[in-house]
């Protein structure tokens, strides 16, 4: 403006400010534009972490240029978190060093980064930012009661018959294409005559115990204000991760699945494990499927003999999908949470055999389990 003014008025004084400031204002932008050489690592220490307990985030910034000092402000990001990393007045081939920690105290998955690095001029004029790292995902786990006993391995083989044997029992399953190593004595060889290939009998262990477990992340089942976090919902997820957990611990294969469709199964493995516990660190009450498709879903998976479904206090149907898969799933449990009861034992549980049981929250639900005879 005052370049305009003082070349329409022929007034020099105004010429020569209107250029200062425009140098100036070049000058900024070229300093802020300016690119700073960082290299940034990162180290998150454990990325898989149960809920309140610690996590550390060590982050190492390198100035890498051979001449320029890095003059900057610098946040590291943590979730919704900013965390001031010092970087200023770094000189060149110079590294600073800043460890936090990362706040465990809710479920989900938090992402760690990227170095958000804020430039400017001395004057104040201009400032840009920039992020520099890349990101690295940080799981909170569910919090876990520790669970003693379960189901012992009642199924229903695949002639339609219940078994409940704890050994033995193998039952065939399928036929398949020869491999080699396959013994002899397996080839059905009626079968392989008929399609010009050589098939083999598959059998299973029928009576060896396979947990399916169903997550009920539907909005409707946890009714309440839609913002913050629903404890009925954290009570379910943390109650799946006791029962995945202990199933793991015994060697015992489980299935877990939510009625959004997500599903992760395991085999009683600790890699089995980590997914279903990334799962559960990542569900949210969501719009979802009907309770009814997620459990047909379940009926038609070959192994599962124990049903067990959790929900909230608007999840009345899923008990009743649940007793009406009874045909499917010899054992069947459905755990409605509610954290308004006031009984310090599980309420209406009916007995130590029942299909439905109310709890407060996992504590009493890991007491109604201990109580259960399987």
């Amino acid at each position: 403006m005052a370049l305009t003014a003082g070349l329409g008025l022929d007034y020099v004084e105004l010429v020569a400010l209107g250029l200062a400031a425009t140098a100036t204002l070049a000058l900024a932008s070229a300093q802020a534009a300016c690119r700073p050489a960082l290299q940034v690592d990162r180290q998150v220490s454990p990325q898989r972490v149960d809920r309140g307990e610690r996590c550390a985030v060590e982050l190492t910034v390198r100035n890498v240029s051979r001449w320029r000092p890095a003059t900057m402000v610098a946040w590291d990001r943590c979730g919704d978190t900013l965390t001031p990393a010092p970087v200023v007045g770094l000189r060149p081939g110079a590294v600073a060093e800043v460890s936090y920690p990362v706040v465990t105290d809710q479920r989900g998955r938090q992402w760690v980064g990227p170095l958000r690095v804020r430039r400017g001029d001395p004057l104040g004029l201009l400032a840009s930012w920039q992020d520099f790292g890349g990101t690295t995902p940080v799981w909170v786990y569910p919090r876990r009661r520790s669970l003693v006993g379960g189901p012992a391995g009642s199924t229903r083989s695949l002639d339609g018959l219940a078994d409940g044997a704890q050994h033995g029992s193998i039952t065939f399953a399928a036929l398949r294409d020869y491999v080699v190593g396959d013994e002899l004595r397996r080839v059905h060889w009626r079968t392989s005559a008929r399609i010009g290939r050589l098939m083999v009998r598959e059998h299973v262990d029928a009576s060896l115990p396979h947990l399916m477990l169903l997550l009920d992340d539907r909005r409707s089942a946890y009714p309440g204000p839609r913002v913050g976090v629903s404890v009925d919902f954290e009570a379910a997820c943390e109650a799946a991760a006791s029962v995945v957990a202990a199933a793991c611990g015994d060697g015992i294969a489980a299935t877990l699945s939510t009625v959004t469709g997500a599903s992760v199964g395991g085999r009683g493995r600790h890699s089995d494990l980590r997914g279903q516990l990334d799962l559960l660190a990542e569900a949210a009450p969501d719009g979802g499927a009907g309770i009814g498709e997620a459990v047909a879903r379940l009926r038609w998976r070959r192994g599962g003999d124990t049903l067990v479904v959790f929900t909230g206090p608007g999840g009345e149907d899923a008990a009743a999908q649940a007793t009406a898969a009874g045909r499917r799933f010899p054992t069947t449990l459905t755990v409605l949470f509610d954290e308004r009861l006031t009984d310090d034992r599980a309420a209406a549980d009916g007995g130590a055999d029942a299909s439905v049981i109310r709890v407060r929250d996992s504590e009493q639900f890991a007491a109604a389990w201990q109580r259960r005879q399987w």
